[in-house]
């Protein structure tokens, strides 16, 4: 399938058979609105409007880390510093001691958030222990625990841009963009040295002068279409999505085949029953296309739409099944031979 100019390879993202998927969703009616949800590096999104499919987009990820990275290249004063802290880089006489310097910059200013809004969510729970017992206090300090490093980032970086700190929103975006450029893991609290673990300064060098292409191509890409961002979850997105809307989702591998790998933002098997009602609820008005891993619940659950199983080459190397769910069949088909794909 065609190469498509991505920011960073994504674990799980779409970058090998990014054009199919486009051209399954087809051209956006005119004046009408593509949605990638769960959107990571926009791959899709960078297709649409390379084939000259969409020309109003929104990009929605709930982690804060990769809206992090697309509010860099969309604000201009952000997208000055990140270039600036690119070049630097690259004309850096120590290229690993200043990489390293920034990625533990970048892992400090998460940690150090995370501490503090763990502290501010668990003070107020134990005050309300009286209340709802303890029992229940545990479970919603657990349950905080695991969505707290999407909250507390997405404000964290927020007040950034309010308070016209772009600068340190674009160097903890660059740092993001190189920390998937050398890692196959995509956990926020990995360290410097796991990520840069035994490559030489040669491959440094290589590796980001081959991110600033794909950067300076991605912002190339932005000046062809009207691009906003959001954090809204899927089912939101799906249920306030414009009429005649074209929607992409991607959501996160199931509980049963993840791995630490692919990072903290689970989507269970719920979490799916809720967005296949909401997608039943807009199936008339809005035409979507999403992709799954092929396991027996991902059929159960999404019993009631059309169905194709492919086989793609995943961006970490090897082939497996796939299951696309909304088009019909022959759509799938016609669209994955053209580009080269397998069925």
């Amino acid at each position: 399938m065609a190469k498509v100019a991505v920011i960073a390879r994504y674990a799980g993202g779409k970058s090998p058979y990014a054009r199919a998927i486009a051209r399954v969703l087809g051209r956006v009616p005119q004046n009408k609105f593509f949605y990638e949800v769960f959107c990571g590096m926009g791959t899709v999104a960078s297709e649409m409007i390379d084939l000259d499919y969409a020309c109003f987009i929104t990009l929605v990820d709930a982690n804060p880390a990769t809206w992090a990275v697309h509010e860099c290249l969309q604000n201009p004063e952000s997208y000055r510093c990140l270039r600036k802290t690119h070049v630097s880089l690259l004309k850096s006489p120590d290229i690993i001691r200043d990489v390293t310097e920034l990625l533990r910059e970048y892992k400090s200013v998460w940690e150090n958030a995370y501490r503090k809004s763990m502290h501010g969510h668990v003070t107020r729970l134990l005050r309300n222990t009286d209340k709802i017992g303890w029992d229940e206090t545990c479970r919603k300090i657990e349950e905080v625990r695991r969505h707290t490093s999407r909250d507390f980032t997405a404000g964290f970086l927020e007040e950034f841009y309010c308070q016209g700190k772009e600068e340190i929103a674009a160097r903890m975006g660059y740092a993001r963009m190189i920390e998937l450029t050398f890692s196959r893991r995509t956990n926020l609290f990995d360290t410097a040295e796991e990520i840069l673990y035994e490559i030489p300064a040669l491959k440094i060098h290589e590796g980001l002068e081959h991110l600033g292409k794909r950067i300076a191509r991605v912002h190339v890409l932005r000046k062809q279409a009207a691009i906003s961002t959001s954090q809204r979850d899927a089912v939101e997105t799906i249920s306030g999505a414009l009429p005649d809307s074209v929607v992409f989702l991607d959501p996160p591998y199931s509980m049963k085949k993840r791995n630490k790998s692919y990072g903290k933002y689970q989507f269970t098997h719920d979490d799916h029953r809720q967005l296949a009602s909401a997608l039943r609820a807009r199936d008339e008005d809005i035409r979507w296309l999403m992709t799954m891993d092929d396991e027996d619940a991902t059929h159960e659950i999404y019993a009631d739409f059309p169905r194709t199983t492919v086989r793609v080459r995943h961006n970490l190397g090897g082939l497996r099944p796939e299951v696309w769910i909304g088009p019909p069949r022959e759509e799938v088909l016609i669209a994955c031979k053209a580009e080269g794909g397998e069925t």
